[in-house]
């Protein structure tokens, strides 16, 4: 699997990440540090283009290296979303912790992007939400 990264710069910035495995009709999507109004329709566009990318594929988003996600980057996850759904395929949220998790859950959007009590893909549970964090 070849990942592009797509920004470079401030710490403050998403490190976006977009793959595909084309056997698996998937795509792969990530973000580092901070997630706010001033990176978010980078990191929105690059979700909307994960889920129009592969029609009915499946849209991976790894949050482990996020530490803050506003309203505007929730925003940017629910665009995402409906641009999966619509194109009959899916995006699920994976690795959330912290902040990012609780912010999610509080929104009520943590169940539609397909978070769990404990992540499926760290056997340890490290992608589960941690209330206090």
């Amino acid at each position: 699997m070849a990942l592009a990264p797509l920004l470079r710069g401030r710490a403050s910035l998403p490190r976006a990440e977009r793959g595909k495995l084309s056997l698996l009709n998937e795509s792969r999507a990530g973000a580092a540090g901070e997630v706010d109004m001033t990176v978010s329709p980078v990191f929105e566009q690059t979700l909307v283009d994960a889920a129009t990318r592969h029609d009915g594929g499946r849209v991976v988003v790894d949050l482990e290296q996020l530490r803050f996600l506003d309203s505007s980057g929730v925003h940017a996850l629910v665009k995402g979303y409906h641009a999966a759904t619509g194109a009959g395929g899916s995006l699920t949220v994976r690795n959330a912790t912290g902040v990012v998790a609780r912010v999610l859950h509080i929104t009520g959007v943590a169940d539609a992007l397909g978070m769990t009590a404990g992540d499926p893909d760290k056997p340890d549970g490290a992608g589960e939400y941690q209330r206090g964090a």
